[in-house]
């Protein structure tokens, strides 16, 4: 029954503890309150409240003896008997297992498979892990203090304890754990060491490296985390790492490179052997080693010049120069007098030609009987109408003037148009020209004249005035190519 309360209320007067004395017939006196207006009645002290209060007191006992003997709100405690079949007693008495019913025994031995508890003779109960599991051997230390609930039909661990599938292997030594099993020290290696061997190394499909480290733990990244690989193994791994697959100067992982590098030995590195596909390419074998892409292999090739190649045909970037055969010979007797202002080809030369030879005489003659006065020219003229002034005869007065030239020389690819002659009254000129002309001593000539094509050599006549003639022959025989 619920316990009722009561509010106790102060009284309240208007003079507190005063009185008046009132004379009794016996001799004794009344000690009469003189309290005067009374403000609040306050609570009274009668039997009725604290009757009450002793009821309190009473249902409160009750209630503790309750809670003492169903062991639901606090643990009984005690030794446990046995090895598989526990007995424990409580005192107070439990007067049955209550639903939540709350014990915490300790083990004098340790249990044996599926144990079981019997409290103060009320039954054997079966214990279990709080996930409802029978405890196997070993699991109930003795010695050590568990706590279990009454839930239905079990005791069930009051909390998940050691519970657990780790084993020692899993857990880094030296530390302890407990499992299902008990309590254990952890046998997993701890690796501290900075300079930990591998067991192996290999590849993987895709070519990235595998490493076989030994069992245990290593906290990863460096100091003593890392992991060391030796080059051997590497080399197992990958028969690529070797000192003939690597650059020399290199190193890769210990393995120190031994591939030549010529291009730092010559940058014009002499190939060992030469061949020649007819019309397709040309090969030039390189020593063994590695080259930058800068350098360059070499063979000797003494016949390999312009000169010895037709012209127009590329060989690699040379271009050659050497012609097909051209020319032709031709025998000339030119003899003819001319009026003033004539102009005429006496022999002209088609292109393609390199050198003209005139192996013969060139000859200009001026005569008069009296009064004569004249000029004439000997001139090359290319195909542009450009003209080079070979040589130039004039003469004034009686008899005559001469003017011989002894064959005649021209010099495509040098430039050079050379002669020897004479002019009367002059020495003899060997090589080059005298008097007016173009064309130096040394056979050169600085104006503008094209040698590559057609050439022709001309007579002209540019003034014959009186009684005089002029008269040019050219005799012998001319050959090009």
């Amino acid at each position: 029954m619920a316990y009722n309360r009561t509010t106790w209320e102060d009284r309240e007067v208007e003079t507190p503890r005063t009185y008046t004395l009132e004379n009794n017939p016996d001799g004794t006196v009344t000690l009469v309150p003189a309290e005067g207006t009374i403000l609040a009645a306050g609570t009274p002290l009668n039997a009725a409240n604290l009757n009450n209060l002793e009821n309190g007191v009473l249902g409160l006992e009750a209630s503790i003896n309750q809670v003492n003997l169903n062991y639901i709100r606090q643990p009984g405690f005690g030794p446990a008997v046995g090895n598989k079949d526990y007995t424990m007693s409580l005192s107070p008495k439990p007067t049955g297992y209550y639903e939540g019913f709350w014990v915490t025994m300790v083990p004098q031995n340790t249990n044996l498979a599926n144990p079981t508890l019997n409290v103060d003779g009320l039954g054997a109960v079966p214990l279990k892990d709080q996930r409802g599991n029978p405890y196997p051997a070993g699991r109930l230390l003795a010695g050590k203090p568990y706590s279990f609930r009454k839930v239905g039909p079990d005791f069930l661990a009051d909390s998940a304890g050691g519970n657990g599938t780790a084993q020692p292997a899993h857990v880094l030594e030296p530390y302890n754990f407990t499992n299902d099993n008990g309590e254990f020290t952890g046998t997993m290696p701890n690796i501290t060491s900075n300079n930990d061997p591998a067991l192996g190394a290999g590849k993987w499909g895709n070519g990235d490296l595998a490493v076989y480290p030994r069992k245990g733990y290593r906290k990863g990244g460096s100091g003593e985390g890392e992991l060391r690989v030796s080059t051997a193994q590497l080399q197992a791994a990958d028969g690529w790492l070797r000192s003939n697959y690597i650059l020399e100067g290199g190193d890769i992982f210990g393995t120190p490179g031994g591939i030549a590098n010529n291009s730092a030995r010559n940058h014009h590195m002499p190939g060992t052997a030469v061949t020649v596909w007819s019309g397709d390419r040309f090969f030039i074998r390189p020593p063994a080693g590695w080259f930058n892409g800068d350098s360059w292999v070499t063979y000797p090739v003494p016949g390999l010049v312009p000169n010895n190649v037709r012209a127009g045909v590329v060989i690699g970037d040379m271009t050659g120069n050497m012609r097909e055969y051209f020319g032709g010979a031709f025998a000339i007797n030119f003899v003819q007098g001319f009026d003033s202002g004539t102009t005429v080809e006496i022999f002209s030369i088609p292109a393609g030609w390199t050198n003209v030879s005139l192996a013969g005489i060139v000859s200009t003659r001026l005569s008069s009987v009296s009064g004569f006065n004249g000029r004439v020219q000997l001139l090359l003229r290319d195909i542009h109408g450009q003209e080079l002034l070979l040589s130039e005869n004039s003469w004034g007065g009686e008899g005559s003037n001469w003017q011989d030239s002894s064959g005649l020389f021209i010099d495509r690819v040098n430039r050079q148009i050379t002669t020897d002659g004479e002019v009367s009254g002059a020495p003899e000129s060997h090589g080059g020209w005298q008097g007016n002309s173009d064309i130096g001593m040394n056979g050169t000539f600085a104006k503008p004249f094209n040698l590559d094509n057609r050439i022709s050599l001309i007579y002209r006549v540019i003034s014959v005035v009186s009684a005089g003639y002029s008269t040019v022959f050219v005799r012998g025989k001319v050959a090009y190519n």
